[in-house]
C-alpha cells in the first residue's frame, strides 16, 4: 500500500480516484471534465495495486463570516471500498 497526494487535473488519477468515487457515491467524471480541479483542491489516496482503495480530500477556500475573511478548508470524498473498511 501507498500514499498518494494529488493537487493538479491529473487524468489518470482522476480516472482512478472515479472508480472508487461512482461505487460509493455517484459518478464524478462531469466535475472532471469542467476542470474544476484546482491546486486548492487535494486528494490523499491509499493506492494498492494500482487501484485507490481510501480517499480523503480537503478544498482550501475562504469564507467571510461577520464581515472577516477566513481561511478554511472542506472535507470531501471521504470513501473506503468495503473490503478494506
Amino acid at each position: 500500500m501507498q500514499i498518494h497526494f494529488n493537487n493538479k487535473n491529473d487524468k489518470e488519477y482522476q480516472f482512478m480516484l472515479n472508480n472508487l468515487l461512482k461505487d460509493i457515491f455517484l459518478d464524478f467524471q462531469f466535475w472532471y471534465d469542467l476542470n474544476l480541479w484546482d491546486e486548492n483542491y487535494e486528494s490523499y489516496s491509499i493506492v494498492e495495486n494500482g487501484e485507490i482503495v481510501s480517499n480523503i480530500c480537503v478544498y482550501k477556500t475562504q469564507i467571510l463570516f461577520n464581515q472577516k475573511q477566513y481561511c478554511a478548508l472542506s472535507v470531501g470524498a471521504v470513501a473506503t471500498k468495503k473490503e478494506y473498511s
